[in-house]
C-alpha cells in the first residue's frame, strides 16, 4: 500500500476582477502609503540606494540584483499585508523574504535574471544595436552634436521597443 504524499497540492484558481476593481486596488494602495508616508518612503529610499550600488558592481551587480528582486517584491508585500492588520510599516519588513520563501524567490530570481539575459540577446540579434556602444555614447553626449544624436536615438529606438516589448510579460509574470 503506498504511503499517502507528505504535501497537498491546492488547485489553482484564476480570478480575473473587473477592470474598474483597478482603480480600488490604487486608492487602497495610496489610502495604505498615507498612513505610514515616511516609513514606506524610507524603504523605497533604501532599497533604491542599496539597488543602484549594487547595480554598479561590475560583473555580478546586474547578476545580484535581478536576484534579489523577488525579495524586494516580498518585503513590499509582507508590509502590506501588516499594515492592513493595521501593524506598523518598519524598515525590518526588507528582510521578509529571507525568513519566508527564500529559495522559491531565489529561483523566482535567478529565472528573471535568466530571462533578462535572453531578451537582451534577442534584441541584439534582431535590432542589431549594440545598447553598450549606446551607453558609451550617451556617457558623453556633451561631445555629441544635434545631429549626431538624434542619428544615434534613431538608431537605438527599435532595441528599446523590442526589449520593452518583450520584457513586459516577464516584468508581469515576476
Amino acid at each position: 500500500m503506498a504511503a499517502a504524499p507528505a504535501f497537498a497540492m491546492s488547485e489553482l484558481t484564476v480570478f480575473r476582477p473587473p477592470a474598474a476593481q483597478g482603480i480600488a486596488w490604487v486608492r487602497e494602495g495610496w489610502s495604505l502609503f498615507k498612513l505610514a508616508a515616511v516609513p514606506w518612503a524610507g524603504m523605497t529610499a533604501l532599497v533604491f540606494l542599496v539597488l543602484i550600488g549594487v547595480g554598479g558592481l561590475p560583473y555580478v551587480g546586474a547578476v545580484v540584483v535581478h536576484a534579489v528582486s523577488p525579495f524586494v517584491v516580498a518585503a513590499y508585500m509582507a508590509a502590506s499585508r501588516a499594515s492592513l492588520r493595521g501593524e506598523p510599516v518598519t524598515f525590518l519588513f526588507l528582510g521578509a523574504g529571507f525568513n519566508t520563501g527564500r529559495n522559491s524567490l531565489f529561483v523566482i530570481g535567478i529565472a528573471y535574471m535568466l530571462a533578462t539575459l535572453l531578451v537582451f540577446r534577442l534584441v541584439t540579434f534582431f535590432t542589431g544595436g549594440d545598447l553598450d556602444a549606446f551607453v558609451a555614447q550617451i556617457e558623453q553626449s556633451q561631445t555629441l552634436t544635434q545631429d549626431q544624436a538624434q542619428t544615434l536615438l534613431q538608431g537605438v529606438m527599435p532595441a528599446i521597443g523590442l526589449g520593452a516589448l518583450l520584457m513586459l510579460p516577464i516584468l508581469m509574470a515576476t
